[in-house]
Parts: structure tokens; C-alpha cells; sequence
């Protein structure tokens, strides 16, 4: 299933590798299936096809066939924030750095669709609000996933030790903590609002605020990408 669903996010078939991933949830949801004999266990199966899934979608962002796409068809970075939605909330999978990313750039690439709803009247504000919005929520919940992780190995016996958690971290991939890269992407994301007046001050003080964020950050800083999208 893994092997097919990252074949098809390497031919930009988004759409036929993420049925694959839903045929693989209803085998491994039928009440008799047995998994006792699987190495690696489910949860880590799942871990790695839906983020196949979600890379599959977020190549996809704004290549032309998503800039183009008809009204009232979810942009590529809606399907991809969807399936991360899934993974974290349905599943109670924590996603890799890596996949909040991809997920962050599609936003930062997303392309509003001119009369995105039925009644042909144009949707362009409501999506651009929807990208500011979204990109700092996801922000916001690889710092608060990665502060509550740091607390548990703090917890376990009330010693804070660096050698403890840099073993940790290594054992462990499913870290979700932000990057210089995914403050860059939240920037990039409030930058590209820039055709709509009303809404170009709150995406600017979004920008100051992540990039403030940024600065005070004890995992990375700034870099020439950072300063060149402010």
C-alpha cells in the first residue's frame, strides 16, 4: 500500500493514491483483521501512507492544474490540510516536521478560486482570510504538540537532562517541532496577500508576529529566505 501510494505522489496522482490509503484504513478497520503479526505495528503504517498522501497532494499546489481549477473544487492544499486534519484528529497520529510543512508551502502557494461557490458569487476574500488563518493555526499546533512532548520527557522523572531528550528525539521521528522553514512558509503565506486592501494589514501583522516568534525561538533563527519574504 506505502509503496503504491508514494508511486502515485511521484506521477501527480494525488486523487488515485489517496483511494489507495482509504481501501487500506477499511482492511485495517474491519473488526477481523488481525494485526498481532505486523512489524512495524499499524499506527506507524498509517504514520507514513498518509503523509505519502499528503506530499502526493501538496506537489500538486499551484502547478496549473490547481491555479486553474473549476469553482467549487477544493484547491490542493485544502485536500492536503484535510488528510492532516485526518491523520491528527481521526487517527491521533502526530505528523513529521516535514509533512506540517508541506502543508504550510501549499498554503503559502494557494491560489484562490474566482467564484468558488454556487451562487457565482466570488469567494476570493473568504479563501484569502482562510490561508492567513490556516497557515498560523498549523503553526501554532507544532508549537503546542512540540512543547507538550518536551513536557512529558521533563515529567517522566523531573530532571531535564540534554543528553535524555537528544536520545529521545532520535529515537522517536514523529517530532512535530516548527523549523526556520515552516515560520518561512507562514510568511510567505501572509506576503502573497497582498491584492486584497482590507485584509493586506492583518496578514502583515501576522508576518511580524511569526517572524518575532522566530527570532525568540530556541530550536532555529532566521535565514536569507526569512528576511528576503519579509
Amino acid at each position: 500500500f506505502s509503496t503504491a501510494i508514494y508511486a502515485c505522489a511521484k506521477i501527480n496522482a494525488p486523487e488515485r493514491a489517496d483511494r489507495i490509503l482509504r481501501k487500506m484504513e477499511a482492511l485495517l478497520d474491519d473488526e477481523n483483521f488481525d494485526d498481532s503479526g505486523n512489524v512495524p505495528p499499524i499506527s506507524q503504517l498509517l504514520d507514513f501512507c498518509y503523509g505519502g498522501v499528503i506530499l502526493s497532494w501538496t506537489a500538486r499546489s499551484g502547478r496549473p492544474a490547481d491555479v486553474q481549477r473549476l469553482p467549487g473544487v477544493p484547491s490542493a492544499a485544502e485536500h492536503a490540510d484535510e488528510v492532516l486534519r485526518q491523520m491528527r484528529e481521526e487517527r491521533g497520529i502526530r505528523p513529521l516536521t516535514k509533512i506540517f510543512n508541506a502543508v504550510l508551502g501549499a498554503w503559502a502557494k494557494h491560489s484562490s478560486c474566482p467564484n468558488n461557490d454556487k451562487t457565482g458569487n466570488s469567494n476570493t476574500e473568504l479563501i484569502e482570510v482562510d490561508k492567513v488563518v490556516k497557515v498560523k493555526l498549523l503553526l501554532e499546533a507544532m508549537i503546542r504538540e512540540s512543547t507538550l512532548e518536551h513536557d512529558a520527557e521533563i515529567s517522566a522523572d523531573g530532571v531535564t537532562s540534554s543528553l535524555k531528550m537528544s536520545k529521545r528525539a532520535n529515537h522517536d521521528p514523529r517530532l512535530s517541532r516548527p523549523n526556520t522553514a515552516s515560520y518561512n512558509f507562514v510568511i510567505e503565506a501572509c506576503a502573497s496577500q497582498i491584492e486584497n486592501p482590507a485584509k493586506r494589514q492583518e496578514a502583515f501583522r501576522t508576518a511580524l508576529e511569526t517572524f518575532k516568534r522566530l527570532r525568540q525561538s530556541h530550536d532555529c533563527d532566521p535565514d536569507e529566505e526569512t528576511y528576503s519574504r519579509m
